[in-house]
């Protein structure tokens, strides 16, 4: 029987996860990190690992290689022949959250807390896309640098750890959208109450605004998001 905790935002990130978070944001701020994420925001995904060499004039290829292949064996990017399909919190493949850029282009997030980190990684505000995992009801909502905008009043970000977590090397489903409404977040509940998943806990996303810096943050419209950890 899983157990269901409600936390705010604040809670959650006070939590040890926050240690996690910060360690793993460390591994990002590295060089080629950054030319990654920042080809995946210019042109998305996979993108060549060639491609992320070549950008580095001053640096010979087999380091960037050699960085490439770290990044990927601590678990912050996927690399598979030659090939980048995953740099948390991008994918190259269609997922339940996409993210509508500035201009208009499109990218698909990890998960819930991938995409509501992304306004605030890139700095410009971006439209979140997604729906209701239990109604499948459209939603859609802003997301500034400084977090969530209006339009995401009352959504949840719905958090679980995986009963079994496994080889994690392989991109989400890590989260998904769950409730836009009280009967739908009850009976998401009960589902998850009766699945394998162990700890279930959901936090308001309404005030996770600057503290959605110190990670990836994520959210969409009426309604609340699950991520796995």
């Amino acid at each position: 029987m899983a157990t269901l905790t409600i936390k705010t935002a604040d809670e959650l990130m006070a939590l040890d996860v926050q240690d996690r978070w910060r360690t793993r944001r460390a591994g990002r701020e590295t060089q080629v990190s950054k030319q990654v994420l920042r080809a995946f925001v210019d042109h998305g995904g996979p993108i060549l690992a060639e491609d992320i060499a070549a950008a580095f004039r001053d640096i010979p290829a087999a380091a960037v290689h050699q960085a490439l292949a770290a990044l990927d064996h601590d678990d912050l990017l996927r690399l598979r022949d030659g090939q980048i399909d995953v740099a948390y919190p991008f994918t190259a493949s269609p997922t339940p959250f996409v993210i509508r850029l500035p201009d208009g282009a499109e990218r698909f997030a990890c998960c819930a807390t991938d995409a509501l980190g992304v306004a605030p990684m890139i700095g410009r505000a971006v439209q979140i896309l997604s729906r209701c995992h239990h109604c499948q009801e459209p939603m859609e909502f802003a997301a500034s640098p400084d977090g969530p905008g209006p339009s995401a009043g009352g959504v949840m970000l719905w958090i679980g750890t995986r009963a079994d977590r496994g080889e994690r090397r392989t991109p989400p489903p890590r989260a998904r959208v769950l409730p836009c409404s009280k009967d739908s977040s009850s009976a998401t509940a009960s589902s998850a109450a009766s699945s394998s998943r162990g700890q279930v806990s959901q936090s308001d996303i309404s005030p996770w605004r600057n503290t959605s810096r110190n990670h990836q943050a994520t959210a969409p419209a009426p309604t609340m998001l699950d991520c796995e950890t």
